[in-house]
């Protein structure tokens, strides 16, 4: 894991007398050196925080087609679960019909 935040220490190159074309002084180099370790650091975070998004990314797709899959199947058990406790409903409501003629039958 890499650190959140890293603290680069602050270099400045000294005003040089030479132009543009004119070789760094050393304090130019070292800045220059500090630059480039803390942009490789910088693109490494961005290439671990980027793989780090792919593969979240990727299990919250599975989690989100699972999540409906789940609803599916509940909409199923629901109206099976219905259907049995209206024939339920009506079994019983039958037998009582039943019963009441049969006893009707015993006045």
């Amino acid at each position: 894991s890499f650190p959140q935040h890293v603290v680069w220490p602050s270099r400045k190159a000294p005003a040089t007398g030479g132009g543009p074309g004119a070789a760094p002084s050393e304090a130019g180099k070292d800045l220059i050196a500090s630059l480039q370790a803390r942009l490789a650091h910088v693109e490494k975070l961005n290439q671990h925080q980027a793989a780090k998004i792919t593969k979240l990314s990727q299990e919250l797709s599975a989690e989100q087609a699972e999540n409906a899959l789940l609803r599916r199947a509940l909409d199923v058990a629901e109206a099976e679960v219905a259907e049995v406790a209206e024939e339920a409903q009506e079994d019983v409501e039958q037998e009582v019909h039943m019963l009441r003629i049969e006893r009707d039958e015993y006045k």
